[in-house]
């Protein structure tokens, strides 16, 4: 299916992505984009970013979300959460040991994972319906860790471009489709080697994972990304973001359901 960009006349993608696409095969760290390759627009940051994809040539396990809670979507200007690709080689299971990422950085999010069923949420359908639709839910980790140094001085068209800072992801414990509404609004927490790590996030600082899910389902419609069963769709943070070099092991709590992963 062809995603429908409308970035910018006289905006080439190829070149931002190339330069990108590059970072994520060799683990390098850009200082940024040159001027002449930067995207300006959003449309233009997606429109790097599905090079990107074409580019690294990885099969396709899902999409992630970020920026998705009520502050975050304020503060990106997007209006709705924004979305990055993640690849099967990327997708790891419960109490996986993972390498520092080059950046050395990271962000650890808490998030709920939706694993699409048979049956594909329909757009314009009630966040409910949408819901019904998904075969099961996950707590997992997302790891975000930019090819930029710093990540959060180059605006929001780059951080587009480059997946939304997406490194990793580690899946975790299956929540009970019968607690699912309880377990989503229960307090999230990431210790690190024992220590507490991350807070609740609280109030417009935490993604509403139901509302995250259903806004992505009507935008994926409008631009034409592909949404197949099976596909993992992880939603957003439930904990205070918090950057770090930090090592060790991380170990998140939603409600009794866990995550857990090693990065050395």
């Amino acid at each position: 299916m062809e995603v429908l960009m409308n970035y910018a006349p006289g905006f080439d993608p190829r070149p931002a992505a190339l330069r990108l696409a590059n970072a994520w095969a060799r683990g390098a760290v850009l200082e940024g984009l040159p001027e002449n390759e930067r995207p300006r627009s959003i449309q233009d940051g997606y429109a790097v970013q599905i090079e990107v994809q074409r580019m690294l040539d990885e099969p396709l396990a899902g999409y992630k979300l970020g920026m998705s809670s009520v502050a975050g979507m304020r503060a990106s200007g997007i209006g709705r959460p924004a979305w990055g690709f993640m690849t099967k080689p990327r997708v790891h299971r419960n109490t996986a040991c993972l390498p520092a990422p080059p950046s050395g950085n990271i962000l650890m999010e808490l998030e709920v994972c939706f694993r699409l069923g048979d049956k594909v949420p329909a757009a314009g359908a009630t966040p409910a319906q949408k819901l019904a639709s998904v075969e099961c839910a996950y707590v997992g980790f997302e790891i975000v860790s930019s090819r930029f140094a710093d990540r959060l001085v180059h605006g929001v068209p780059s951080f587009l471009a480059d997946d939304v800072g997406f490194c990793a992801y580690v899946i975790g414990d299956e929540i009970d489709r019968s607690d699912w509404l309880a377990t989503f609004a229960a307090p999230a927490v990431i210790n690190l080697d024992g220590e507490r790590y991350c807070e609740n996030a609280q109030a417009e600082a935490r993604t509403d994972p139901v509302e995250a899910l259903s806004l992505f389902i009507d935008e994926a419609a409008s631009t034409g990304l592909p949404l197949r069963p099976g596909m993992l769709i992880t939603t957003g943070n439930l904990v205070a973001s918090k950057e770090s070099p930090s090592k060790g092991f991380f170990a998140g709590r939603l409600a009794s359901h866990c995550v857990g992963c090693t990065i050395e």
